[in-house]
């Protein structure tokens, strides 16, 4: 800061006094600055904090989402497994049950015949 023009008028413990003065100024001024710049960043961080835990609980809900439609998934894939199960079991058994007809048919008639009085 360049010095500021001092009238020649004035003594030198007047000019001394009037140094000290706008000395004394400048530093009040720069306090309140450091001030006005410290209130800046603690409200800053503030914030940054704030949207940190915003980010954050929003990332644990998607986690906690992504979690749910997976079992939901698997629940699914396991329940269709079973259907696919069963219907292979029923299936399985119809056509056991039509390869073993014809052949137990037989049997039965057979029988039936041997059983009847001719």
């Amino acid at each position: 800061m360049a010095a500021p023009s001092i009238p020649d008028f004035l003594s030198a413990e007047e000019q001394a006094e009037l140094l000290e003065k706008e000395n004394q100024l400048a530093r009040e001024r720069d306090e309140e600055q450091r001030k006005f710049q410290l209130e800046s960043e603690k409200q800053r961080e503030a914030q940054d904090k704030a949207q940190r835990l915003i980010t954050e609980q929003q990332e644990k809900q998607r986690v906690d989402e992504i979690a749910r439609l997976e079992k939901e998934a698997t629940d699914v894939a396991q329940a269709t497994e079973e259907v696919v199960d069963i219907d292979t079991g029923v299936s399985e058994m119809y056509a056991s049950l039509a390869q073993g007809a014809a052949p137990a048919a037989a049997q039965e008639e057979a029988a039936d015949r041997n059983r009847r009085p001719q």
